[in-house]
C-alpha cells in the first residue's frame, strides 16, 4: 500500500472499546483521555494517555496498537495504519515526573509537529485529516447549506439517548461511551461496569442492569421537559 498523506485520532478504554474522535490536538493534551493520533504522512502512531487514565485502560495501548498495525483503524470507509510500525508513547504522569528523558523528548519532538503542519479534511470524511505539503493550495470540501439534511435522524430517539447518557453521566462521571453503526450504545466506567443498550421509542437494555439512582433521575429529566 503506498503512503498517503492521511492522519486520523481515536481513543480507547480499558475493555479495548474504540471510539472515533474528529482530529483535534487539544485530545493529545486531555488529563482525562487514552488516545492514538495515526498518521501515514510520517508513518508514525502516537499514543498518549493522560494523568487520569486509569490502570485498566493504560493496559489496553500495547493491544490497541498492535490491532491497528495488523489490521489497520477502519473510518470513515477508510482503512489507516496497518503499514505503520512506529509508535510513540507518550505517558502524562512520567513526562510531568520528569524521569524518562527520551519520553520528554517525544511529546516535545510531537508538539513541534503538530505546531508546523496544516490539514484539511480529507474528502467527505468527519474523522480524517489530509496533510498538505508546503505551498499546496488549499482545498475544501463541498459543505452542505443549511437547508441540506446530512443524515436521517430519529429526534424522539436522539433526546431520549442524550437523557439516558447525562443520567448515567451523574452516577459515572468519568464513563467512556462509544457508538456502534449499528446505533448500540457502549459504556464502559472507570469501576469496570459495562452497558450496552438501543433506542427504538424507549431505552432497551441489552447489557447490564442501571441502578435506581439513574432510574429516578431519567425519570425526572423526562419529566421536566414535558
Amino acid at each position: 500500500m503506498s503512503a498517503r498523506n492521511l492522519m486520523v485520532m481515536c481513543e480507547f478504554g480499558g475493555m479495548g472499546m474504540i471510539r472515533d474522535l474528529r482530529f483535534e490536538p487539544n485530545y493529545i493534551k486531555d488529563h482525562r483521555r487514552a488516545a492514538v493520533l495515526i498518521s501515514e504522512y510520517h508513518q508514525t502512531m502516537w499514543v498518549w494517555m493522560g494523568s487520569g487514565v486509569i490502570m485498566k485502560t493504560r493496559k489496553q495501548s500495547n493491544k490497541v496498537t498492535e490491532k491497528f498495525m495488523k489490521k489497520g483503524y477502519k473510518v470513515d470507509g477508510e482503512v489507516l495504519g496497518q503499514d505503520i510500525s512506529n509508535v510513540v508513547i507518550m505517558d502524562e504522569r512520567t513526562i510531568v515526573a520528569g524521569t524518562d528523558a527520551q519520553m520528554m523528548q517525544n511529546h516535545q519532538d510531537f508538539l513541534a509537529m503538530i505546531d508546523s503542519i496544516n490539514v484539511v479534511p480529507y474528502g467527505t470524511s468527519t474523522h480524517i485529516v489530509e496533510v498538505q505539503a508546503a505551498g499546496q493550495a488549499q482545498t475544501h470540501p463541498q459543505i452542505p447549506s443549511q437547508g441540506q439534511v446530512t443524515t436521517t435522524l430519529n429526534i424522539k430517539n436522539e433526546a431520549l439517548t442524550g437523557i439516558f447518557l447525562i443520567s448515567i453521566l451523574h452516577e459515572f462521571p468519568d464513563a467512556f461511551i462509544s457508538r456502534t453503526s449499528a446505533g448500540i450504545i457502549q459504556i464502559e466506567t472507570s469501576t469496570g461496569e459495562n452497558f450496552k443498550f438501543k433506542v427504538d421509542q424507549n431505552i432497551q437494555m441489552i447489557q447490564g442492569t442501571i441502578n435506581q439512582n439513574i432510574q429516578n433521575l431519567y425519570a425526572q429529566l423526562l419529566q421536566a421537559l414535558k
